[in-house]
């Protein structure tokens, strides 16, 4: 499947891809914020009030954003780099512009976080777990908490990253064998490796990481003109996503495991990205302006969130508020500002400081690739925890 020939997009075809997957971040980006709003030591518990906390709901499944990253992030490296494969340092070029797309914008927000740890360490990490500052800086694994805590999933995003790398090294009827080396890796790392002594072991045995793969499956198909049916997709990830969601949130609070995470929350979210790109491609479906904002601006969200709110509610919390509707303005106010601030630190900071690096770069082979990379490498589409244990850092 991954092998099948390809037609180049025609010069409409990226406008029309793009739009919906942003939309899809920007719905990604907003989950991973209301988790961390409605977590059992969420934010709006812990500052507004512990006795009326409306964002609950979302403390039981936004943390599948995260997932939502994944498979996005899978996608976008396949349809991006598809006429890359095998070219003169299409690899090490590949891993560059990915530095370049998450650390400097990363390091933006971990720079002030360290500060305030210095400073005052009870501020940083709820988890009380001294973190490993220098593997929280370079993304690696640590057996703790990171620093900013959720980093954890930009590590899995550079994993995947330095994997993707090398499977350009080789000619692209190679990418289902690397992809199958991968997958074997994480069975046996997942069955011999013992997770509590070896971080990268934890890492590399993780099921999340087949999360990507279903997005590069996707991406693939894309590519090949593969779509078919994506309306009933569209409707038939959207109702799977919706039953787990009403289960989790449910009085029985159904908990999934990892491969129930994968299989009930991730692929679903595959065919829903499947269907949304075809709606778009095939039938001019476009997702509304404010959401491809969002998504624009989602890894810049997903970055600065928890500071945002960790500060903002340290300010709500002096007024002493009391009432619903006190509280409803109040998390509508945490919300708005989290999104406000992205969005000015991705238009502002992260974009301009990413395209300057970019230029020094390059381009991978001086081509546009056939779909807009400029605008779908927007974000490095990870965002919180590998289970909804995820508590909320101070800071």
């Amino acid at each position: 499947m991954l092998e099948q020939p390809y037609r180049v997009a025609t010069s409409d075809a990226p406008q029309m891809v793009i739009k919906n997957v942003q939309a899809l971040r920007g719905i990604a980006a907003l989950l991973v914020v209301l988790f961390h709003m409605g977590d059992v030591q969420g934010l709006e518990r812990r500052y507004i009030s512990p006795e009326l906390d409306l964002t609950q709901v979302f403390g039981w499944f936004g943390w599948a954003g995260v997932d939502l990253f994944f498979v996005i992030s899978g996608f976008i490296m396949v349809v991006t780099t598809w006429n890359q494969f095998a070219k003169p340092r299409a690899g090490i070029r590949f891993f560059l512009r990915r530095l370049v797309r998450v650390y400097p914008a990363y390091w933006l927000v971990l720079v002030p976080v360290f500060v305030v740890y210095v400073i005052r360490p009870d501020f940083v990490n709820a988890h009380g777990t001294r973190p490993d500052v220098l593997a929280s800086f370079l993304l690696l694994p640590q057996a703790g908490d990171p620093l900013l805590l959720v980093s954890w999933s930009l590590v899995f995003e550079m994993e995947f990253y330095l994997v993707f790398a090398i499977a350009l090294l080789l000619p692209r009827r190679f990418l289902p064998y690397v992809v199958g080396a991968w997958v074997l890796a994480i069975v046996v790392a997942a069955n011999l490796v013992s997770f509590t002594a070896n971080p990268y072991g934890t890492l590399l045995g993780s099921w999340l990481s087949l999360e990507f793969i279903f997005g590069m499956i996707v991406g693939a198909l894309t590519m090949s003109n593969a779509l078919r049916r994506p309306v009933t997709a569209l409707a038939a990830g959207t109702l799977v996503l919706g039953a787990a969601f009403v289960a989790m949130a449910s009085p029985l609070h159904v908990e999934f495991p990892v491969w129930a995470q994968i299989a009930g929350i991730a692929l679903p979210f595959a065919v829903l990205l499947y269907g949304a790109v075809g709606v778009e491609r095939l039938r001019s479906w476009q997702a509304p302006s404010a959401l491809v904002l969002l998504g624009d601006a989602s890894y810049a969200i997903y970055l600065w969130h928890v500071p945002v709110l960790s500060a903002f509610g340290r300010c709500v919390e002096l007024l002493h508020l009391h009432g619903a509707a006190a509280h409803a303005v109040v998390d509508l106010l945490f919300v708005a500002a989290v999104m406000l601030v992205g969005i000015a630190v991705y238009r502002y900071l992260e974009r301009p400081l990413t395209r300057a690096l970019n230029r020094r770069i390059g381009s991978v082979d001086g081509a546009t690739p056939p779909l807009a990379v400029s605008r779908l490498e927007a974000a490095p589409d990870a965002p919180a925890p590998e289970r909804p244990a995820a508590s909320v850092p101070h800071a």
